[in-house]
């Protein structure tokens, strides 16, 4: 699916605007990273989704939070992360490596679903689930 010029430009302002009014953090200098957000990623290439979505990524990674990402229908997977609002990490069972949860957000998907930190990911849409291979989620995908 080709982004349009216009949609384009009607996503970066919305997230030019979210940034401006919903975020914070003292060791950013917000109004140089909007300046180069606004001047550089809108003179993007916006007809090339992957490489928009890229762009966006690369400067809203420059804000150094931990939640905050950008995904399109062009890219193949979600990280655990923004899927179920939780972190994982890598253990060494007794079975083996595994992926366990190190924390849930309140209110988020893995929370809803009952998991706790401290449990395991055994599999994910019945597919065996082990690192070094993070789990990752299409956008819009079910639960089956």
């Amino acid at each position: 699916m080709n982004l349009s010029p216009p949609s384009a430009r009607l996503s970066l302002n919305g997230i030019s605007q979210t940034v401006r009014h919903n975020f914070f953090n003292p060791n950013v200098k917000l109004p140089e990273w909007l300046r180069l957000f606004d001047e550089e990623i809108q003179s993007a290439a916006v007809e090339d989704p992957a490489r928009f979505s890229q762009g966006v990524h690369l400067f809203l990674q420059a804000l150094n939070s931990s939640h905050v990402a950008l995904f399109h229908e062009s890219g193949a997977q979600v990280p655990i992360r923004y899927a179920l609002h939780a972190t994982i990490a890598e253990f060494q069972s007794e079975h083996g490596p595994a992926w366990v949860f190190l924390d849930v957000l309140g209110g988020g998907l893995a929370d809803k679903a009952g998991i706790v930190p401290g449990d395991a990911i055994l599999a994910v849409n019945g597919a065996t689930m082990a690192p070094p291979v993070q789990p990752t989620f299409a956008l819009g995908g079910r639960r089956r």
